[in-house]
């Protein structure tokens, strides 16, 4: 696979990722008003979608950082025991 450096500008939600997107935004979009009695207006709508995606945008890459710090991990464990 390719590693290159994804920016949120022109990031695409992956496949796998999909389901807790749209529960993110179902979550910010209705959810969040209904509890806390809050109403939007358009710009409110508009800038709360752009809030979720960002921070949904900083949680994949966090997680993709983890994950490919575990990846190496395991295989300079395996390494090492394998050498053992």
């Amino acid at each position: 696979m390719e590693d290159h450096e994804e920016k949120w500008s022109n990031w695409i939600v992956p496949k796998e990722y999909c389901g807790r997107y749209i529960f993110l935004f179902i979550c910010v979009l209705f959810f969040l008003p209904l509890i806390t009695g809050l109403r939007y207006t358009l710009y409110g709508y508009m800038l709360n979608i752009i809030w979720a995606d960002l921070m949904f945008f900083i949680w994949y890459k966090r997680r993709k950082i983890k994950e490919k710090e575990l990846a190496q991990k395991r295989r300079k464990d395996k390494y090492f025991k394998d050498n053992e």
